[in-house]
Parts: structure tokens; sequence; C-alpha cells
């Protein structure tokens, strides 16, 4: 009865990375103790899975690319909407520059009004004194 090896997914990988950049299977089966059969079937397993991947790839990248172009019609709306809010935020601004210098005008006529009713109130208890004293 023959025993089976196990080797390592890292192993493998190695193995395949190495047959894919020119080496030998004989070179790498005499160095390493794995038979060149072997060696070869890896390299056609990670040929065709290498395929399926590329076409997996190819099926991602045309998603990806739909979600780009989503992705760019969004920013679009979202830049307009931006354009927008900065109009309504200038024109908020001087909306609220208006108001402040409304209300100011509305203290510094409050404070008239004050000075000028102090005002009155002096001179109607000097009179009311004057009437007073006077009886």
């Amino acid at each position: 009865m023959t025993t089976r090896n196990t080797y390592t997914n890292e192993f493998k990988q190695e193995m395949i990375r190495r047959l894919a950049t020119g080496e030998s299977p004989k070179v790498l089966s005499e160095e390493t103790g794995v038979s060149k059969r072997t060696l070869e079937g890896w390299k056609r397993f990670a040929t065709k899975q290498g395929s399926a991947e590329i076409r997996y790839e190819s099926e991602e990248i045309h998603k990806d690319s739909i979600d780009i172009s989503e992705l760019r019609q969004e920013i679009t709306v979202l830049r307009e909407r931006y354009e927008t809010l900065k109009e309504e935020n200038t024109s908020l601004k001087e909306e609220n520059a208006s108001f402040k210098k409304e209300i100011e005008s509305i203290k510094e006529e409050s404070r008239l009004v004050k000075e000028e009713q102090e005002f009155f109130m002096n001179r109607f208890l000097v009179w009311r004194e004057k009437a007073i004293t006077s009886r």
C-alpha cells in the first residue's frame, strides 16, 4: 500500500508560482520530491481555476463599473444640491445681517424712547413739585 503525501496550500501555491515563471516540472520534482505528474496536475488545476477566477473578476468588474456609474450620478446630484445649499446659506446670511441691523435700530429707538420718557418724567416731577410748593 502506498502512502499519500499531503501538501499545504502554501506549498502548492509556491510550486504553481514557480511553474508559472517557467521552471521545469522535472527540475522541481527532483528538488522537492513531488512527482512531475502531481506538479503538472496542480498547474492544470490552477490554470482552470484561474480562468474561472478571471471570468468571475470580469463579472465583478462589470458590476463595479455599474456601481461607479451610479456613484457618478449620485455625485452629480450631490454637487448640485451642495451648490443650492450654498446659495441658500448665502441668502440666509444676508437676511440675518439685515435682521441684526433692524434689531440694532429697534434697540436704539427703544433707548431714545426711554430717555424721552425719563426726560418728561423729570419735567413732570419738577412741575408737580412746583405746583405743590406754590399752594
